[in-house]
């Protein structure tokens, strides 16, 4: 490893050109790269000092592209990075004529935000979201835009959340890319929204993108997660007149179906969670997914699918328990309600299992 980098030390320009590409190649195996080791060789200022307009092209992609791969390193490798100027060097390629200088700056800045919430906060503050943005407005490369919305979307993840001017500035990219027909931009795009949602719930729903959301679950049945996710927080956290809008939409039909005719296990997992919460409101609520027979669908489930899936079954039935009218919890116990719940009276999980005893007692107390 000593005598690589001594070669990039060397007045050679191929010597360097070598050196970078072999140095780059050990950062990306996949197994123990010697990362750490090239850190405290001094590797990171060098090969920042190759990113440069007076370098040629072939040794800046080499070195952003090394750079880049110790960034998806450890968090001190990254900040190792971050410590000497990569950010200013990244974001300046981003403006490059280089379809591959523009795409391994966008790898290396979407590494070092994806580190962590505190890394992330330096990425946007360096400046990097308008010139992204711009690109996704602009350019037409696909491998470009999978890195762009990548990067953003690791700009808009993390806890505590990034301030909503950030956010605000990101949604009518997010929104536009929400009509895209490339399945990865519209994935990203998705899982973005969903994560500015967690803290910024009502802000985003204003921005008028409830309907898109409903609408991309019923419009092809490999829609993105994320998109159930997102409306699931609304049913979460929103607004009683919220809820009420979804559950007039075509939106409670789709869940129903989900429930069904259960297809895609994150799918039918994200829908009996969204059930749960629903079924946490009150009664006016819990009638509707009673009217949608989701409950006797959620209870048939229950004897064939994961314990993953079965634990979240017995929430959504529990909350129907607690917060329904007694006619209520006695259909949802004619439904088949207690026999889950008698399953896991077993389980390890002490916040299921003192949940569940509370809705037995309930149940009883109904009579």
């Amino acid at each position: 490893m000593e005598v690589l980098v001594e070669k990039l030390r060397s007045l050679d320009p191929s010597e360097r050109l070598f050196a970078t590409s072999r140095i780059r190649r050990k950062v990306c195996e996949a197994d123990s790269p010697p990362s750490q080791a090239l850190v405290d060789l001094g590797v990171i200022p060098i090969l920042l000092s190759f990113i440069s307009p007076d370098s040629p092209e072939d040794l800046q992609y080499e070195a952003c592209w090394a750079l880049g791969n110790i960034g998806s390193g450890s968090t001190a490798q990254t900040q190792a990075l971050v410590d000497h100027g990569a950010l200013g060097k990244l974001q300046a390629l981003l403006a490059s004529p280089s379809a591959n200088l523009r795409g391994t700056a966008l790898l290396g800045l979407a590494n070092i935000a994806g580190d962590s919430p505190p890394l992330r906060d330096l990425v946007i503050a360096s400046g990097a979201v308008p010139p992204v943005l711009a690109l996704l407005g602009t350019d037409t490369s696909p491998a470009i835009l999978h890195k762009c919305i990548w990067l953003l979307s690791n700009c808009c993840r993390g806890v505590p959340s990034v301030p909503w001017g950030v956010a605000a500035d990101i949604l009518p990219t997010l929104i536009k890319l929400l009509h895209s027909e490339d399945p990865e931009l519209l994935s990203y795009a998705a899982w973005s929204v969903q994560f500015l949602a967690e803290a910024h719930l009502q802000n985003v729903i204003a921005t008028g993108i409830v309907p898109r959301m409903i609408d991309l679950v019923s419009a092809s049945p490999n829609f993105p997660l994320a998109v159930l996710r997102f409306l699931g927080i609304v049913f979460l956290d929103g607004t009683n007149q919220q809820t009420e809008m979804l559950l007039k939409s075509s939106l409670l039909t789709s869940l129903s179906h989900f429930l069904s005719s259960p297809k895609r296990p994150e799918i039918t997992k994200e829908t009996c969670w969204i059930i749960s919460n629903i079924n946490a409101r009150d009664s006016n609520h819990i009638q509707q997914i009673i009217d949608a027979h989701i409950m006797e669908y959620i209870t048939i489930l229950y004897q064939n699918t994961s314990r993953e899936i079965q634990t979240e079954i017995v929430w959504a039935l529990s909350n129907a328990i607690l917060c329904g009218s007694p006619a209520q919890v006695r259909f949802v116990v004619e439904c088949g309600a207690f026999g889950p719940l008698c399953d896991v009276l077993g389980t390890e999980n002490v916040q299921l299992l003192l949940f569940a005893l509370r809705t037995l007692e309930s149940v009883l107390q109904v009579g």
